[in-house]
């Protein structure tokens, strides 16, 4: 008797449903913070902050294997001299030493994928 084959399924985050209401990510100034693309602003041990997250399917223009490529991505497109990239195979790590410097690089992402998307 042959059995099914195990399906396996890997999804590195879960599906957003909807579009999460957020103010524009330069307004933010407290608490983790939440961006329409997918990427999301929080602390960090401790006293840093990091962006972390994964495009969302209506931000996402390439196929993304791993966190790798979408660090690679941002690198090319929008490199920031004060990022640390810090990724692991399914989880993105860019890290700042304070809040301002991490949200105004999460506004860059944020601008340059809408643009994108107008121009897709």
């Amino acid at each position: 008797m042959s059995e099914d084959p195990i399906n396996y399924q890997y999804t590195l985050f879960p599906p957003v449903s909807a579009p999460i209401e957020t103010p524009p990510v330069a307004e933010a100034t407290e608490g983790p913070l939440i961006s329409r693309t997918g990427f999301v602003l929080q602390t960090y041990a401790g006293d840093s902050w990091c962006i972390t997250g994964w495009p969302t399917p209506d931000y996402t223009f390439r196929s993304y294997s791993s966190a790798y490529d979408v660090e690679d991505f941002l690198q090319q497109r929008l490199p920031n001299p004060v990022a640390v990239f810090d990724s692991e195979s399914s989880q993105l790590f860019v890290i700042f030493k304070n809040r301002a410097d991490a949200a105004a690089y999460l506004a860059r992402i944020e601008e340059h994928l809408v643009k994108i998307k107008e121009l897709a």
